[in-house]
């Protein structure tokens, strides 16, 4: 039986090690686990909590989040930073599992936002499956790239 409990500063290097993976997963350049649990340790010393989610046997994923920025998201929400299962534990139910631990432990009726990078085709499929909708997209211009002429 899955179950969550909140997230603690002693976790950061088991949580790190997981979030490498999620980097990988998202396809972005991973970070090194020390500099991970460093970020971590801030993020939880600032505004952000955080779930683990366990079988009887083991820790198989996490969840970051803090309140929404009423300013850009609306008020009285959740930000979902970032949402792990570990692979072996995909595709069997867990995933949804834990996200219906997350809406009952944090979320309580509120509004969630989440991001889902596009190299992550995997991870939008999956926030679609349990419910979610996109609502916008971002863009980034990267500091070595040259900006295009609209030819609008």
């Amino acid at each position: 039986m899955l179950r969550s409990r909140s997230l603690r500063v002693s976790d950061r290097a088991r949580i790190a090690v997981r979030n490498r993976q999620l980097q990988i997963d998202e396809g972005a350049d991973a970070m090194e686990p020390a500099d991970i649990a460093l970020r971590l340790e801030r993020w939880l010393a600032g505004r952000y909590d955080g779930l683990i989610f366990e079988t009887e046997a083991e820790p198989i994923g996490y969840a970051l989040f803090c309140p929404t920025d009423p300013d850009l998201k609306g008020a009285d929400g959740i930000y979902l930073r970032q949402f792990f299962i570990a692979p072996e534990y995909r595709r069997a139910g867990n995933g949804g599992a834990a996200f219906r631990l997350f809406l009952e432990a944090v979320v309580r009726g509120r509004r969630v936002v989440l991001e889902a990078l596009e190299s992550n085709p995997g991870g939008q499929a999956f926030w679609r499956s349990v419910g979610l909708r996109p609502y916008s997209r971002a863009f980034e211009l990267l500091p070595d790239a040259e900006p295009t002429r609209d030819s609008a």
